[in-house]
């Protein structure tokens, strides 16, 4: 749907993945010890924490929603987990 919108060079930087496919994904991208033990990794460090601030946003069909990330570290990956719901 928002990819009619996204320039090539953009879109080849995102990933998207269903609930059976995540963690063979993330592991492609991401060390087994740097990736969680909930993602399917052997990360076993606090640094992705329950206590994080999460958001939930709800985007009606044919609509359109800005998610803004501040960056603070030059050459510093972001990771962003989405998930689709359909009703």
């Amino acid at each position: 749907m928002i990819s009619h919108f996204l320039t090539v060079r953009t879109k080849s930087k995102f990933v998207f993945a269903g609930p059976s496919k995540s963690t063979e994904i993330l592991l492609r991208y991401i060390a087994p010890e740097q990736l969680p033990v909930k993602y399917g990794g052997l990360s076993k460090d606090g640094k992705f924490a329950n206590t994080d601030v999460v958001t939930e946003i709800t985007v009606r069909q044919a609509s359109k929603h800005t998610v803004e990330f501040p960056v603070t570290e030059v050459g510093f990956p972001l990771l962003f987990f989405g998930q689709v719901f359909k009703n």
